[in-house]
């Protein structure tokens, strides 16, 4: 910035020179020299702060045109692959998600976006050095009839691109198996089924009616222009969150708010099942078989820590295994938006459950 370097020297030099040409014959009191040496260091601390401004301004600018660069690049990349066939799989887990070719059973990632480096990675990710987009806060992909959509959140702002894919493409989970959803549709109804001797139960249909009515939502509470994680910080994004902070915990708690206000709300899954252990209400998935309108706490990790909620929809029989339980669940922030998945009874991923409609009474 030399002009506004150059603009601010002038404007001392001037404003100096037409002080001590008034004051060059007669001399300067203390009290006026102290308003000269006053003024000069205003004038040169609001010349700096123009200077500086300038800087972070140009740095900024320098940033954004860099990452709308990064973003075309990327958006380019996935036109080719998909307009060349390349990509017939999206395979998803909890550490982010890889589009690539399958052929014969075995699959070789293209494009994967890594969650813990909060990177999107060319090939399967495991190449630090094959970085296509850096300070990626949130990804996700997904097919849209024939359109393969990818949302990126990067700090503030959220690119979608939306690419038509010549090729049928088949999406799979790492966890748990996700359900159609015309199946899904199904499993939603009006009324759940509950057992007999629940407890709670009209609070438990509410609640659950109130979750199956945000299916699909990629965040936002659906006829509203709130997020979920907006809801939970009172309205507004605090600094540091924004629509891609994650929204699995304020999803459930949303959820509960709309039955019962004094419902206990938490935006961190651990902190949340640490909670429930203190009030007595958790229990440990081989205790016993979960009550639909549960909470559903997982450990991805295997290291006894929560890393994700849902809600316990409905518990059925295993068709395939005589005398075992399926537990149907719904969860915000899976795979970027609200979804219905389905558990065997024993899975390892499943820590724990939670009944939270017995608000002050220890089980």
């Amino acid at each position: 910035m030399p002009g506004l370097r150059g603009g601010a020297r002038r404007f001392m030099s001037k404003s100096l020179k037409e002080v001590f040409t008034v004051k060059r014959k007669a001399g300067f009191t203390l009290v006026e020299l102290l308003v000269v040496i006053l003024c000069c260091a205003i004038v040169t601390a609001a010349a700096m702060t123009l200077l500086f401004t300038g800087v972070r301004v140009e740095n900024a600018a320098v940033d954004t045109s860099q990452e709308q660069q990064n973003a075309r690049i990327l958006v380019r990349t996935v036109e080719d692959l998909c307009s060349s066939g390349k990509i017939n799989r999206i395979e998803q887990s909890y550490t982010g998600w890889s589009v690539g070719t399958e052929a014969q059973g075995a699959f070789s990632p293209l494009l994967t976006y890594v969650a813990s480096a909060q990177e999107l990675r060319t090939g399967d990710g495991t190449n630090p050095d094959a970085v296509l987009l850096s300070g990626v806060r949130a990804a996700s992909v997904g097919m849209e009839g024939d359109l393969l959509t990818l949302h990126i959140h990067t700090g503030g702002r959220v690119l979608t691109s939306s690419v038509f894919c010549r090729t049928q493409v088949r999406e799979t989970l790492g966890e748990g198996t996700a359900v159609p959803a015309p199946e899904a549709e199904q499993l939603l109804p009006t009324q759940p089924e509950l057992p007999e001797d629940v407890t709670a139960a009209e609070k438990r249909v509410d609640f659950l009616c109130a979750l199956a009515a945000q299916y699909g939502s990629k965040g936002k509470i659906l006829g509203s222009d709130m997020y979920f994680s907006q809801w939970y910080c009172g309205g507004s994004f605090p600094e540091g969150w924004d629509a891609a902070t994650p929204w699995c915990a304020c999803f459930v708690s949303w959820g509960m708010a709309q039955v019962d206000a004094s419902a206990y709300a938490f935006a961190g899954v651990e902190a949340g099942k640490r909670h429930f252990e203190g009030e007595g209400r958790w229990y440990a998935s081989g205790d016993r078989l979960p009550d639909p309108g549960d909470l559903i706490f997982f450990d991805w990790e295997g290291d006894g820590a929560a890393d994700h909620v849902g809600a316990v929809l409905c518990v059925n029989d295993d068709p395939e295994n005589l005398g075992k339980k399926i537990v149907y669940t719904i969860e915000g922030n899976c795979y970027g938006k609200v979804s219905v998945r389905w558990f065997a009874q024993e899975d390892a991923f499943i820590l724990g459950y939670v009944d939270w409609t017995n608000v002050g009474e220890a089980q």
